[in-house]
């Protein structure tokens, strides 16, 4: 995280409680993690309204691959939906725009979901 704005801190949290499902087994630690935000927040107003918008399915265009850090967790959910390594990785890439921070997330989270084998040598 680069950047103090309580959205992208949110979105960090976010990702780190996902992380954790999925390291815990939970192929798709999504809704586990979006839960135990709700539950982290909400004794903070500005905070659980922020998270409401982070996690609010209905975003149109919310996954399209800039550099920003909401774009950028919604493009890795999207993409995160192909079955291999190198499937998920060509799909963040696929956004377009800021490819580099989709792409890291997204081969993050897969790389965590499907292990070490499945990811390529260069």
């Amino acid at each position: 995280m680069t950047h103090g704005h309580l959205r992208s801190q949110l979105c960090c949290a976010f990702c780190a409680l996902w992380v954790r499902e999925l390291l815990r087994g939970n192929s798709d630690g999504w809704d586990l993690a979006a839960q135990k935000l709700r539950g982290l927040v909400q004794s903070d107003a500005v905070s659980a309204k922020e998270s409401e918008f982070l996690l609010d399915e209905s975003h149109p265009k919310a996954a399209q691959g800039t550099g920003y850090v909401f774009n950028s967790l919604w493009s890795a959910r999207m993409a995160r939906d192909e079955s291999d390594f190198e499937s998920v990785v060509r799909a963040a890439i696929a956004f377009g725009n800021d490819t580099d921070p989709t792409a890291c997330i997204t081969g993050g989270l897969a790389g965590i979901r499907d292990g070490f084998l499945p990811v390529p040598e260069l």
